[in-house]
């Protein structure tokens, strides 16, 4: 009998995560759903990922309906999701980071969810486990179901997780990633919410995330810059400076458990900035849950 179930698409662009990669590989292999695809980049590793890759290449094209390896020079992130996104088939897709693991009942249940949704949502996303380095649990991060919209997104009052993510993938490739930026995924999910579209959180424990010396969260000053040029985008938007304000709130937060003064600086240029920020209960709720739940 043929599976007329939606095909979904999982795309693993994968950089220096020998120590990783295998166990997000295996997340997808061992998901309850069986309509899955599966592109993994090497985007130029210098370490032994390819290596580590390599002998997984014949469970995966068993597991899957379509499978693909590709390894060459380093050409960033945000291209290296484009490509894959390019390979895809499926109707949905899971961009997946190669030091994340999915849990086996991510797909299904983000497919069950889709369906029960109509059009206007482009993304569903779900709650997740913080692992460390060796996979022990930090922390769990599950929230209340919730839709958001473009100015939450803009705002930063939503909590998207990343490695939870998914999306319609038409209305994905069609804005593809910016190459260059560090938070890519900010910048897609305010294009993609830009016409009236939302993303729905489940809340659900749905990944495992993991937090390492290698993740980007660290590069604080990388992050700032990134997200400056992000908002250049919207500077007549009459939100801008709202959002420009929140950004160095997040900052705040970054170099709080590092720099207190640091932090205070960030504060105060947050406040100069938006003089209501302080006042801004949903800012500081999402920005504890984010950063300190």
């Amino acid at each position: 009998m043929i599976d007329t179930r939606p095909l979904v698409s999982v795309v693993i662009p994968c950089f220096n995560h020998a120590a990783f990669v295998a166990e997000t590989i295996e997340s997808v292999i061992n998901q309850d759903y069986a309509r899955i695809e599966l592109v993994v980049i090497d985007d130029g590793s210098s370490d032994n990922s390819v290596a580590v890759i390599q002998p997984w290449v014949d469970a995966c094209e068993k597991r899957f309906e379509r499978f693909a390896f590709f390894a060459r020079e380093n050409r960033g992130v945000a291209v290296t999701l484009n490509e894959g996104l390019a390979w895809c088939r499926g109707a949905f897709v899971c961009p997946m980071a190669s030091d994340d693991v999915m849990l086996s009942n991510k797909v299904s249940r983000q497919l069950a969810e889709f369906a029960a949704c109509d059009g206007s949502v482009a993304g569903v996303y779900g709650g997740e486990i913080v692992i460390d380095a060796e996979g022990q649990v930090i922390r769990e991060r599950d929230y209340p179901r919730c839709v958001y919209r473009f100015e939450d997104v803009f705002l930063r009052y939503a909590f998207l997780s990343a490695p939870s993510a998914m999306f319609r993938l038409e209305a994905l490739r069609a804005i593809g990633y910016r190459p260059g930026l560090v938070v890519e995924d900010w910048f897609m999910s305010l294009r993609l919410l830009a016409d009236g579209k939302v993303f729905l959180n489940t809340g659900e424990l749905l990944v495992k995330k993991r937090l390492h010396q290698q993740n980007v969260s660290w590069q604080y000053e990388a992050i700032w810059q990134c997200s400056v040029n992000i908002l250049e985008d919207y500077r007549d938007h009459p939100l801008y400076s709202k959002a420009l304000a929140r950004v160095m709130v997040a900052q705040m937060f970054y170099y709080l458990k590092t720099d207190k003064f640091e932090a205070l600086r960030w504060f105060w240029r947050a406040w100069r900035t938006d003089v209501g920020l302080p006042f801004d209960r949903r800012l500081l709720k999402t920005a504890y849950l984010r950063f300190f739940k």
